[in-house]
């Protein structure tokens, strides 16, 4: 984790001492590459090989849809399988209670008015809500609910930025210190800031480049978009224009589900110019709910809070170098996003004809990882874009 701006993954304490991003988070932290220092937080596992794949748990909500049922034991409902014997349910539009005993496809067998509650004929447009389970003593085992959960696939991208020292900077004294240090470093945060685009913005794709396989991964976005996350674009009374209630509402979307085992947080990333309309917004409704910025470990946070969960907003160098993504906001769940290392970042010295020095320094060489992104639950995260105008909640 990372304390103060993040809880998720609380056990990876002290696992990446030595990782890149690490490096990147205590050495530019301010930079352009904040998601790729913040992943050193995050969570991060082997990728195997070019290809890798997950199983994406789904939630399985409590409320489903009636199809039928009038005044009977028998009640349809849209999707049965997620409801077993002794479940209590409860019809949301009428109040009554009802105790399954039996489950055949989409028909459940039902116990009606339990606890007194009035039995009320219902209709496809009502609504059953789970409330619970209930066993009698000494009861049998129970059927167990499982979950095959939806599968994904990513691809890892490799990332690669040459440094050099000519002949000509070896030469000159003004330039003082060392010359081949600082061009590994500059070398660095350009490779950091090309990891950075990739697992924002980054698509998916694979072909052949030269004769040779060639890779892209998906990114944040692109997953987020893909798997049902919360996207919108700001149009309250006009294309454009948010307000704070409409922005509350949207957080409340996003918070609505959560990661199993981690913390119901969220981190957002945003351009200048979404947190100046967030401010106004709390001026035009007259509430002050965003908090004083912060620093921590050199990044600068901004607390949003709302009604539904508190969010840490960090504004983005390379978002404000777009004039689109400057208006435009991401909201992450830290604890469900993960880099999948094919091999970490190493760098290979060269000679002047080009040949690759092993064990000692070199003039020039090159900076290579090789990764992809890995995003879970991507329901609990979501985008929105072209914020313009601020405008007073009605």
């Amino acid at each position: 984790m990372i304390p103060g701006i993040f809880a998720s993954n609380q056990g990876i304490i002290g696992d990446r001492a030595g990782d890149f991003a690490s490096a990147i988070l205590k050495i530019d932290p301010q930079g352009s590459a904040l998601m790729l220092a913040l992943s050193s937080g995050m969570g991060k596992t082997s990728a195997k090989d070019t290809i890798f794949h997950w199983f994406e748990d789904v939630h399985q909500p409590g409320r489903g849809a009636i199809a039928s049922g009038g005044t009977t034991t028998t009640i349809v409902v849209d999707d049965g399988t997620r409801y077993i014997p002794n479940m209590v349910l409860l019809v949301e539009e009428t109040g009554e209670i009802v105790f399954v005993t039996a489950s055949v496809g989409n028909s459940l067998t039902v116990q009606r008015g339990i606890g007194g509650t009035s039995i009320v004929s219902v209709t496809n447009v009502m609504h059953v809500q789970l409330i619970g389970n209930a066993h009698e003593e000494a009861a049998a085992m129970p059927t167990a609910l499982t979950q095959q959960g939806a599968p994904r696939l990513n691809y890892t991208q490799i990332f690669r930025n040459s440094w050099a020292v000519s002949g000509t900077v070896k030469a000159v004294s003004f330039r003082t210190g060392d010359k081949v240090a600082k061009n590994k470093r500059d070398c660095a945060l350009y490779h950091a800031e090309d990891m950075e685009r990739s697992m924002i913005w980054g698509v998916k794709h694979v072909t052949q480049l030269n004769g040779k396989p060639f890779r892209m991964t998906d990114g944040i976005l692109a997953q987020i978009r893909q798997y049902g996350g919360e996207v919108e674009a700001a149009n309250t009374g006009g294309a454009g224009q948010w307000s704070r209630a409409a922005f509350d509402d949207f957080i409340r979307r996003v918070f609505n589900t959560n990661v199993k085992g981690q913390p119901n947080e969220r981190i957002a990333i945003g351009g200048d110019n979404v947190l100046a309309q967030l401010n106004r917004m709390t001026y035009l409704d007259g509430t002050y709910q965003i908090g004083q910025g912060e620093s921590v470990l050199g990044i600068n946070v901004t607390k949003i809070v709302s009604a539904f969960g508190t969010l840490k907003l960090m504004t983005h160098p390379l978002m404000n170098e777009n004039p689109t993504w400057q208006k435009e906001l991401y909201v992450l769940h830290p604890g469900a996003i993960r880099r999948r290392m094919l091999r970490e970042t190493f760098d290979e010295g060269y000679d002047k004809n080009g040949t690759r020095i092993d064990g000692r320094d070199a003039d020039q060489g090159v900076m290579t990882t090789e990764f992809g992104v890995e995003v879970g639950a991507a329901s609990t995260m979501g985008i929105a874009t072209n914020i313009t105008t601020a405008v007073k909640s009605t």
